[in-house]
């Protein structure tokens, strides 16, 4: 077994966490505010549409698993 390079409650590590953590917060932040206005030539609701679709696909099949366990009808 391989021994971590970062031992638990390490300061270097405490600060590599709160660094990234500070980073992704600020990049975040500021992609939130940016406004790019692209004409991509298609209706851009489309990806809401195949996102629903999609979502809805997988509640069935979560749901048929789900029905398929408790029944004990596994393959």
């Amino acid at each position: 077994m391989l021994s971590p390079v970062l031992q638990k409650n390490d300061k270097k590590a405490r600060w590599l966490i709160f660094s990234f953590s500070a980073i992704v917060f600020a990049a975040v932040v500021a992609l939130g505010r940016v406004q790019v206005k692209v004409d991509l030539g298609f209706d851009v609701h489309l990806f809401a549409l195949i996102n629903a679709i999609l979502n809805s696909c997988v509640a069935v099949l979560l749901i048929a698993a789900l029905i398929a366990v408790k029944n004990k009808n596994i393959c």
